[in-house]
């Protein structure tokens, strides 16, 4: 009998089998019918298995991360929203071999990138 204070949520998102949003969305509620709170822990978007030009991979990510947002809000029992990293810079995966498979909110300068927009776009959405 150890009590459960709350549900962490890995959501390394492989963007060639991405979630639905409602899918997401149900199983959070799930948890929350339980009386448990989620916690959205280390959110990335590897698209390294994803074919297509660099355009058509930020537009994926953006929708990704807008909609994995938006299920964290929409839910309302997920409570934290924490993504794994924040830029390019100092890419885990990059070290390893498998460039350009993460997604950021930063490049490796720290400037915005589309999928920053679409996060803070999910923010302020009534």
């Amino acid at each position: 009998g150890v009590p459960i204070g709350g549900i962490g949520m890995q959501m390394h998102i492989d963007a060639s089998r991405p979630p639905q949003k409602q899918q997401v969305i149900e199983n959070m509620n799930r948890f929350g019918d339980l009386g448990l709170p989620v916690y959205v822990t280390e959110f990335d978007i590897d698209t390294n298995a994803v074919d297509g030009d660099t355009e058509y991979k930020q537009q994926l990510e953006s929708r990704l991360m807008h909609d994995m947002t938006r299920a964290c809000i929409e839910s309302e029992t997920c409570v934290s929203f924490t993504v794994f990293g924040v830029t390019r810079k100092n890419d885990f995966l990059k070290m390893i071999g498998r460039t350009n498979s993460r997604d950021y909110m930063f490049d490796s300068r720290y400037q915005p990138r589309p999928s920053f927009y679409a996060f803070r776009e999910a923010w302020l959405e009534p």
